[in-house]
């Protein structure tokens, strides 16, 4: 039996590792916004560093 990876293990933990302002959403819209922007951010965190980096810090430099 693999009760390591059933849902009624697998859901919880997950459930668990969302930020604090996504499980306490007000409404389900809210939640879904939340969750899209949590889930963005963890699969394209090193995208967005990248961009910042390039972009971002070169336009700092720009008004010192």
């Amino acid at each position: 039996m693999h009760t390591d990876i059933s849902f009624a293990v697998a859901a919880p933990h997950i459930w668990n590792t969302l930020p604090t302002d996504v499980v306490a959403a007000s409404s389900l819209s809210t939640f879904r916004r939340l969750l899209k922007r949590f889930l963005f951010k963890q699969s394209y965190a090193d995208i967005i560093q990248l961009v910042v980096l390039a972009v971002v810090v070169p336009l700092i430099y720009l008004f010192i």
